[in-house]
């Protein structure tokens, strides 16, 4: 019971990082709108670091999904089935 509600915990990471993903997201943009020299390479830069962390936040959100429906897929069958000799 203690694993299950260590890996519960560790979903909530997720959240953080959507919002750092987020951030990297906005900033690029607002930055870029006042600087358009240096926008391509910075755009870039910004983009690689937003899509790490949303790729991060999206691994732990699939994870808690497939992990949700693997449980419910056995929640009717608890027992085990045995065949009679």
């Amino acid at each position: 019971m203690r694993t299950k509600l260590f890996f519960h915990r560790l979903s909530y990471i997720q959240y953080p990082l959507m919002l750092i993903g987020f951030y990297f997201m906005v900033s690029t943009a607002i930055v870029t709108t006042g600087n358009p020299d240096d926008a391509v390479s910075l755009l870039l830069a910004n983009l690689n670091k937003a899509l790490i962390f949303i790729g991060l936040a999206v691994s732990f959100l699939l994870s808690k999904i497939r992990l949700r429906h693997k449980t419910s897929s056995l929640r009717g069958y608890g027992k085990v089935l045995v065949k009679e000799k």
